[in-house]
């Protein structure tokens, strides 16, 4: 972002080149530093202005390891995360939502409600019928759609304090609406 002696937002950088590297004066020099990576599927470009581009770099490949924790924990593409665990069990039994986890989920069944549904993070079961047809080269029949759609709704989610259960076996969560923004 480029902003004027007031401090006032003036425009913005399209690429880390464009970024001019300081300027002499009262304004101490600030140099661009960046980082780039692909986390929750999607690619990011992060460009800091900074004094120090040691500390930056340092404080960079810091927030990177906050990404990779985020992940970790929210990605339902991961079969060690505490997202696809939640997936695997909450309709046996319930489950207990951590941190983040728990924080996301409350704040999007909230949306979905406020929305009458057309915000659900319980998608992904559809997601998975319309990939394999895809990967078919088919459309999925109205009898697979109507199928699938028994157990997609946040109706079919209970939340208990941090437990969460499922109310049909095949219901499963998907984040990818709303962790990504959330990570940010």
């Amino acid at each position: 972002m480029l902003f004027d002696a007031a401090k006032k937002l003036t425009g913005s950088y399209d690429d880390l080149e464009s970024v001019p590297k300081g300027e002499s004066g009262a304004w101490p020099r600030f140099s661009p530093v960046g980082d780039s990576g692909t986390e929750l599927g999607t690619a990011y470009d992060v460009v800091v202005m900074a004094a120090d581009e040691q500390k930056a770099a340092e404080d960079l490949k810091a927030a990177r390891e906050v990404l990779h924790e985020c992940e970790r924990h929210l990605s339902e593409w991961k079969d060690d995360s505490d997202i696809t665990e939640l997936n695997r069990s909450a309709f046996v039994k319930p489950f207990e939502a951590k941190g983040d986890l728990l924080k996301i989920i409350k704040a999007s069944l909230q949306v979905s409600k406020a929305t009458d549904g057309a915000f659900d993070i319980t998608w992904l079961p559809l997601g998975k019928l319309w990939d394999d047809a895809a990967n078919a080269n088919k459309l999925p029949t109205q009898e697979e759609i109507d199928t699938v759609l028994k157990a997609v709704g946040y109706d079919k989610i209970e939340l208990s304090g941090p437990m969460v259960s499922f109310k049909h076996e095949k219901t499963k969560l998907g984040l990818g609406g709303v962790a990504k923004g959330w990570i940010v």
